[in-house]
């Protein structure tokens, strides 16, 4: 339920069902909150509500198209917010006030972790400063060693299980040709088949940050 205060501030939840609940409270705009947990269905309860912060980020480099995940949780590990942003400059608002460690993660720049301090009614402003990508190219070609066009490929990083995909996976030119944008580290590639993948003798392969790497012909292992 929701409900809104009268001109002394209270309000009544009737009728409530027997049990427990959780009870929140929120200014209009959301600039001051409280909560109170575990609350039994006939209590009186006073909430104060407490001024909420905000934090400004600024990510560097930014990738056009890319999604990023913002997260700050408290010493325990404890997630307090969470936001996807997909600008250079964003803006998370309705932090409870406190020390937290800001984590930003793109799934293909790797991820990035500080601590930052959020004070009532103040906006914090945060620069952070990710790894820039580095650039994989090459030709696929057959066991005669003639250019294979539109061939599905994906890097999946070297010693890793399991491969996810985001969006279809690119393909080769009419050349055999390709060029991927991967973070720096230790990478195979793999040909995408409907019934799974194949591995290909390119790997594993160094990609370093803002470099291109280009590895040449490549065939299928099998």
């Amino acid at each position: 339920q929701a409900l809104l205060t009268d001109e002394r501030g209270r309000a009544t939840f009737s009728p409530l069902a027997v049990g427990r609940c959780d009870v929140s409270a929120s200014s209009g705009n959301g600039a001051a909150t409280a909560k109170q947990y575990d609350v039994v269905s006939d209590a009186s309860i006073s909430l104060t509500l407490v001024a909420q912060g905000a934090l400004q980020g600024t990510l560097t480099p930014f990738a056009p198209g890319v999604v990023y995940e913002v997260e700050l949780s408290d010493g325990d590990g404890m997630s307090i917010h969470r936001q996807l942003v997909s600008a250079a400059t964003f803006v998370m608002r309705g932090v409870p006030a406190g020390t937290y460690l800001a984590t930003v993660t793109a799934k293909l720049q790797g991820e990035v972790a500080q601590d930052v301090t959020i004070s009532p009614g103040q906006t914090t402003a945060v620069a952070f400063s990710l790894v820039a990508n580095g650039t994989l190219t090459g030709r696929i070609v057959d066991k005669d060693g003639k250019p294979r066009a539109d061939v599905p490929l994906w890097p999946i990083r070297h010693g890793s299980q399991s491969i996810e995909l985001s969006n279809a996976p690119p393909r080769s030119d009419a050349q055999g040709r390709f060029t991927l944008q991967r973070a720096p580290g230790m990478w195979l590639l793999v040909e995408m088949q409907p019934d799974g993948m194949r591995m290909l003798d390119a790997g594993p392969v160094q990609v370093n940050a803002a470099q291109v790497t280009d590895v040449g012909d490549i065939r299928a292992v099998n």
